[in-house]
């Protein structure tokens, strides 16, 4: 994969998990389009720094990307996604017994914990492949507007554009939370829908462990690859 193309599908996969909380100088709430470039501002100027010193110490960076991208994640909530119908507060009451319900509980914190280590990482090592490329946050057109006025989701498109090939063209879409702050719920990126790209991935594997949860958590535990980086590595072609 050429390194301008891993570079954004990574940038944009953070983006597309993340929120963005943080007041702003004028007290007013950021609109959608607004937190699609505070977060790319950031994460580029970090990548800046972190050529002084990746090569020598890449877990700083890995730090440092947590200290950026995790605080906005709703890590349990993308897990439960991928999770599926086990992921599910209609499968949880459907399980008979105290102790049946205590095991997914743990399962799900276990598999939190991995699904967020491993994508810190994977995320970290894609960004250092930045080199500059020119990145466009398109502004909402007026439909888009009059959903934002109204608390409805929208998608805003980024544009990621490559030496001598078509921009990556990335969607994201957001939805305003119960206090009005616009999270993060999907990212697509040229066509490829990353959450529905994880499930697949999270099912696949239960069929191959039949069914066993605890199976599917441990591999992802040893991969030596995250699932989240062929899906990007596709996505950059």
């Amino acid at each position: 994969m050429k390194p301008q193309g891993q570079l954004l599908a990574c940038i944009a996969f953070c983006i597309g998990l993340c929120a963005w909380p943080t007041a702003w100088a004028d007290g007013a709430s950021p609109s959608p389009d607004d937190i699609v470039r505070q977060i790319t501002d950031d994460l580029v100027l970090e990548i800046e720094k972190a050529q002084d010193y990746y090569q020598g110490d890449p877990e700083r960076f890995y730090g440092v990307v947590d200290g950026i991208i995790s605080p906005s994640i709703d890590y349990r909530s993308f897990t439960r996604a991928v999770m599926g119908r086990y992921g599910t507060s209609t499968y949880y009451r459907q399980l008979l017994t105290k102790q049946e319900k205590e095991r997914l509980k743990g399962q799900l914190r276990r598999f939190t914990v991995v699904v967020k280590e491993r994508m810190v990482r994977t995320l970290s090592k894609g960004l250092m492949t930045f080199s500059g490329e020119r990145i466009e946050v398109l502004s909402p057109d007026p439909e888009a507007q009059q959903r934002i006025k109204q608390g409805k989701s929208i998608s805003v498109t980024q544009l990621i554009y490559r030496e001598l090939d078509q921009p990556l063209e990335v969607q994201f879409k957001l939805r305003p939370d119960k206090n009005g702050e616009w999270r993060m719920i999907n990212v697509v990126l040229n066509n490829i829908n990353l959450g529905k790209q994880y499930r697949n991935e999270f099912s696949s594997k239960l069929k191959d462990f039949n069914g066993d949860i605890e199976e599917v958590i441990d591999y992802w535990s040893h991969a030596e690859t995250d699932p989240a980086e062929e899906l990007v590595d596709n996505a950059g072609h």
